[in-house]
């Protein structure tokens, strides 16, 4: 069906993406203060390795998806502070499930995998 392979689409999962990782690191930023002077180190340097990550990709000749797995893991942990360190508990209950039937939407409506 290639009603979903529209820039509408695209730009969903792109928002889906985006929003929990802004959240994840205002709620990482929030909570640094709290945080002991390691963790605090290890926010730093998870985050300039991210930086890093990203440019990867842009820097080398392959046009491949292998480049960008560098940037996964510490996108995930920015990702996954939004579930964890958020005070209202219906923001990440309502960004889990609309990633959810995103995702079926998209296997069962779109092309696939």
């Amino acid at each position: 069906m290639q009603g979903l392979s529209t820039p509408l689409v695209a730009a969903a999962g792109a928002f889906l993406l985006v929003v929990p990782f802004l959240a994840g690191g205002y709620y990482v930023q929030d909570s640094l203060r709290r945080m002991l002077i390691h963790l605090r180190k290890g926010w730093s340097l998870i985050l300039l390795y991210l930086l890093v990550a990203i440019f990867v990709p842009f820097v080398n000749s392959m046009d491949t998806f292998e480049n960008w797995v560098l940037a996964t893991i510490p996108f995930a942990a920015f990702h996954a502070c939004t579930y964890l360190y958020s005070k209202l508990k219906i923001f990440p209950l309502l960004l889990f499930w609309l990633t959810v039937i995103y995702i079926l939407g998209y296997q069962y409506y779109g092309p696939g995998w």
